[in-house]
């Protein structure tokens, strides 16, 4: 560990094709679920390299940061307004991030991983090529004890080329500098696409993909893991909702601008649905609702017990890639487009407030 501070491949080509050469687009969505009219607010946008958007997480009550390609990397607060966060991230491709009371992590292209303090923004760096040649890791899990489990594979996969997975589950304890990054489970064949941790009892899960169907894997401690459930498709999203049922989104067939995937798992039995929506990148609980993005640009909003679903329009037609929710329970989307939108709800009236660009 260094510290500085053919068979798979075909849909996921298809799938990761529409993430490259793209622009900033979020959106902001007050109080989704409510009957009031909606005001629209477009808010000023700047380009940068590549500037698509992977990856968000709230980082106080009030705001989150958002990343993705080529390691942009910024602040949006509840009132929409976006700064650039001064950290450096070596330009590689964010995938996904997670962050808990002092901490925020972020791992990508590389394999690379980023601890950032909140506060201080002060960055430890790691990079694992040496160990992990041609890799990247796409998710993690932060433990109680503040070791991380990480989950990926070849980097290629990721920007939607042709190549042998080579899937992997990693265990780090970044805390002791001389200790290896030890690989828990090796699936040359699959790639890892999610994972998760149960809040009441620990219990992980992660999620990887062989070109036709994905398999969800059950772990006690990170170390031994085990096959849980079988699913036809694709699986981009692992989610516990309150009752603990694992949630799963992604697409069930090659044609993932039309087919999407939804489902859960309760008391080991698998409750799905497939919808005419595209596939569906990322889900959140909000309320008693699942709320899911999608390839398409859409809200869907889901009823936990029926999975009957309603499209919220945001107005953008390109893909939306990731989702987070705060504390007064306001959702940031964000994917690619030009423009920053921020939907407030009114009294029963439509307004567009347009702000000069930067």
């Amino acid at each position: 560990m260094s510290l500085k501070s053919n068979k798979n491949c075909n849909l996921h080509s298809f799938l990761m094709n529409n993430m490259r050469l793209l622009i900033l687009h979020i959106i902001l969505i007050f109080n989704l679920i409510t009957s009031s009219g909606q005001s629209m607010m477009n808010i000023p946008y700047d380009y940068h390299k590549d500037s698509s958007y992977y990856s968000i997480v709230q980082t106080q009550a009030d705001s989150w940061w958002i990343a993705g390609e080529s390691g942009v990397l910024k602040e949006v607060n509840r009132n929409g307004t976006t700064s650039n966060l001064a950290i450096n991230l070596n330009g590689n491709d964010v995938f996904k991030m997670e962050a808990n009371e002092q901490n925020v992590y972020i791992v990508g292209q590389g394999p690379s991983l980023y601890i950032i303090d909140k506060q201080t923004h002060k960055c430890k760096y790691f990079n694992f090529k040496d160990k992990l040649k041609n890799a990247c890791f796409y998710d993690l899990v932060v433990l109680p004890n503040n070791q991380i489990i990480l989950c990926g594979g070849n980097h290629k996969i990721a920007h939607a080329k042709k190549t042998i997975p080579n899937g992997f589950i990693a265990l780090l304890n970044p805390e002791n500098e001389k200790e290896e990054i030890q690989i828990m489970k090796k699936t040359p064949f699959q790639f890892y696409f999610a994972i998760t941790q149960s809040k009441k009892d620990s219990t992980l899960y992660a999620s990887s993909f062989n070109g036709y169907h994905s398999t969800i894997y059950k772990s006690k401690n990170g170390i031994k893991w085990e096959r849980y459930k079988s699913i036809k498709g694709i699986i981009h999203d692992l989610m516990l909702d309150q009752n603990e049922n694992l949630w799963f989104s992604g697409t069930n067939g090659m044609n993932y601008h039309k087919h999407g995937l939804i489902g859960y798992v309760k008391n080991k039995n698998i409750e799905k649905s497939t919808t005419n929506s595209g596939c569906i990148w990322r889900i959140i609980e909000q309320n008693n609702n699942i709320v899911a993005v999608n390839v398409k640009g859409d809200l869907l909003i889901f009823d936990k017990n029926t999975l009957n679903y309603q499209i919220e329009k945001t107005g953008f037609e390109k893909p939306i890639y990731c989702i987070g929710i705060n504390d007064y329970q306001e959702i940031l989307i964000g994917g690619h487009g030009k423009s920053i939108k921020i939907k407030l709800p009114t009294n029963n009236e439509e307004r567009n407030v347009h702000l000069s660009k930067n």
